[in-house]
């Protein structure tokens, strides 16, 4: 039909969706379309009106074991050039900074909730509301990159220097802002594994934090999504 919005989601891992960032999407009468990453051809279909790359469990300077990274460094440059609105979350901020030049490396990890501090650039622009009001947002990576060349640094914590980024039609955010407590059911299920390893986190302690934060973040992250879709 004529006139109907499109967004087109890449997706790393089937838990790691646009959770309440669907429910925004569709308000705004966005016809949204997922690509799995591994499975689907990454070219996309026609020019989707906004590009969207979630997080995953992988890292994004893995790309001998993982192919699909390449492909889908191409198709973010591409729309990136075309001046097309592009979001992207965690992993998919990882592999935005890597097709702009910029190193990926092992950090230090964050995992759980804490708020972000806004930079000058961030206190102006759709994130003001999360890092001016202290709202804590959920952590949940391994990796960290440099700020891309030409990039404006909106927000840091102190274990993670770019916490978010713009540049030209791009915005890229390190931490999940989509994720409300029921969402992070999953999580607890399909990281298992990764939380009995962890000496400062269990599945109760993670699910409690989830309880007190999610919701409340979710709310704010939906706020400053549909200002940003507003502005494309």
């Amino acid at each position: 039909m004529p006139g109907i919005k499109t967004a087109a989601v890449i997706c790393h891992a089937r838990f790691l969706d646009l959770a309440s960032f669907g429910e925004i999407l569709g308000q705004k009468g966005y016809d949204v379309r997922y690509y799995d990453a591994g499975q689907d051809s990454l070219s996309l279909d026609g020019k989707p009106d906004i590009l969207i790359t979630l997080g995953g469990p992988v890292g994004a300077n893995e790309r001998s074991d993982y192919p699909w990274i390449d492909d889908e460094m191409e198709v973010l440059a591409k729309h990136l050039s075309a001046g097309r609105p592009l979001l992207a979350i965690c992993l998919g901020a990882q592999i935005l900074a890597q097709t702009l030049g910029a190193r990926v490396f092992k950090g230090s990890p964050e995992i759980g909730w804490a708020p972000i501090e806004l930079t000058d650039a961030g206190r102006q622009s759709v994130l003001r509301r999360t890092g001016e009001e202290g709202v804590p947002v959920l952590h949940w990576h391994g990796d960290s990159f440099d700020l891309p060349v030409g990039a404006q640094r909106l927000a840091s914590t102190p274990r993670c220097e770019n916490q978010a980024f713009t540049i030209g039609s791009a915005l890229a955010v390190q931490f999940h802002p989509e994720v409300r407590a029921r969402d992070f059911e999953r999580w607890l299920i399909c990281n298992t594994g990764q939380i009995a390893a962890m000496a400062d986190h269990s599945v109760m302690s993670l699910r409690q934090q989830a309880q007190l934060h999610a919701n409340t973040a979710a709310i704010v992250g939906q706020d400053w999504f549909a200002q940003w879709l507003d502005r494309t």
